[in-house]
């Protein structure tokens, strides 16, 4: 059985990918720092409302990044 990450980049291809990144500014504009560098131009879910210091896992196609939400980790 494939992991939602495997079937996800299976599914977009090699001009996609998911990601995982930190929220570090929602004022106004969401900043999400992925391995160093900034992206200012992402969209999000109506369901997840952004913090400042949330991990999450965003996913882009070619020039849009998508925030699908916040990492959870443990039971």
């Amino acid at each position: 059985m494939a992991t939602l990450a495997t079937a996800t980049a299976a599914a977009i291809g090699p001009s996609g990918g998911l990601r995982i990144g930190v929220i570090s500014a929602t004022g106004g504009r969401i900043v999400v720092d992925i391995a160093g560098a900034a992206v200012t131009t992402a969209g999000r879910l109506a369901s997840y409302q952004p913090a400042k210091g949330d991990t999450v896992a965003i996913l882009r196609q070619e020039s849009t990044w998508l925030i699908l939400g916040r990492i959870v980790t443990g039971a």
